[in-house]
């Protein structure tokens, strides 16, 4: 019984055909980008922290667009 349950496992399915992914679809029009569509885009996130002044992105950095997770606003920053 054990050799066949660890040949089924170690055979397995076949593998399912590879998927786009949905983290790096563009987000809808007038929508904020998720953390994923920011990292897949090798964008770094940089959360906002309610200062009266607000530096959205680093020096040598481009903003990518705005991210919300939850409640919290951020943008996605890349480097240049």
């Amino acid at each position: 019984m054990r050799f066949a349950l660890v040949f089924m496992l170690a055979c397995g399915g076949a593998q399912p055909a590879a998927q786009p992914k949905a983290a790096c679809d563009q987000p809808e029009p007038g929508q904020a980008m998720t953390r994923e569509q920011c990292a897949c885009r090798d964008g770094r996130l940089t959360l906002s922290n309610g200062r009266a002044v607000e530096l959205h992105c680093e020096a040598g950095e481009v903003e990518l667009g705005a991210v919300r997770i939850g409640v919290e606003g951020g943008w996605c920053c890349k480097a240049q």
